[in-house]
């Protein structure tokens, strides 16, 4: 029984071990990392820098369409700061702007190493009613980004522009599932990113930039360890019991044998029990 328990707790004792050492390191969470919010790692598509010279586009269609997702960006970007300011929506907002911070950036920046004007007429934000209407709104922006994304990167002429792109891209398609969720689930989606789920508004500081796991989760990995644990602590003794009804199963000449085997009796012993018998 003491070597079962003892089994137990370790077990358990290993296990809070773990938790506490993966929740304090940045970046925990589903892969994003400080770069799903912050852009050190980025996430999906990982991290990109762009060069400070590159050939310039040959292609004058391609330049405009890339000014034209510029312009696109920024007005998602504006609307999405907009939204979460007038809902006080955190989810999927705070995961989504700095990366559409970046996606601005990093196209500015690409025009600077092209040498070319990257200037574009933004418009006004849309004025949503509701918290539901403003995730319509933005499972559309994304929407319209999506098919410009795919031609630039199928049409651009070096490979780090279409590597920017393809980064751009693949976090535009992430942000259009994260919208369309929200929009059918509501305010303050998702397991573990509800306002109130801990000090923060995520998992740990890595993934949104809050304040740790948070007092549920705590609780609830107290409450996975403990049922973890009864169930190695039942299996043992499941164990246990079907060793013992094995043992009662023997017959009389097989523990006189097993006893001889262990040296507990002697030959003369034995021969004379076994005679009995």
């Amino acid at each position: 029984m003491k070597k079962s328990l003892f089994i137990v707790l370790m077990v358990m004792g290993l296990l809070a071990v773990y938790s506490i050492i993966a929740h304090s390191q940045p970046g925990y969470g589903y892969g994003m990392g400080r770069g799903m919010m912050g852009g050190y790692g980025m996430g999906p598509g990982g991290w990109v820098d762009v060069p400070d010279k590159l050939p310039a586009p040959k292609n004058s269609q391609w330049v405009e369409k890339l000014r034209e997702i510029l312009v696109m960006e920024k007005d998602s970007l504006t609307q999405y700061e907009a939204d979460q300011e007038k809902f006080n929506a955190h989810m999927p907002y705070i995961m989504v702007i700095p990366q559409e911070e970046f996606h601005v950036q990093w196209i500015e920046q690409l025009f600077a190493a092209y040498g070319l004007n990257a200037n574009g007429k933004t418009n006004p934000v849309v004025q949503t009613k509701t918290l539901t209407e403003a995730y319509e709104l933005s499972v559309k922006m994304e929407k319209d980004l999506l098919p410009r994304y795919e031609w630039l990167v199928k049409n651009a002429e070096d490979r780090d522009s279409a590597e920017i792109l393809d980064t751009a891209l693949i976090q535009s398609r992430i942000h259009l599932t994260m919208f369309e969720h929200a929009s059918r689930v509501g305010h303050g989606y998702g397991f573990g990113m509800r306002r109130g789920f801990g000090r923060g508004y995520g998992m740990g500081p890595g993934m949104m930039g809050g304040y740790g796991f948070g007092y549920r989760g705590v609780f609830m990995w107290g409450i996975f360890l403990i049922v973890l644990g009864a169930a190695i602590y039942f299996i043992i003794q499941t164990v246990k019991a079907k060793k013992v009804i094995g043992q009662a199963q023997d017959t009389p000449m097989d523990i006189i044998k097993r006893r001889y085997v262990k040296g507990e009796i002697t030959k003369e012993e034995f021969d004379q029990m076994k005679k009995d018998l």
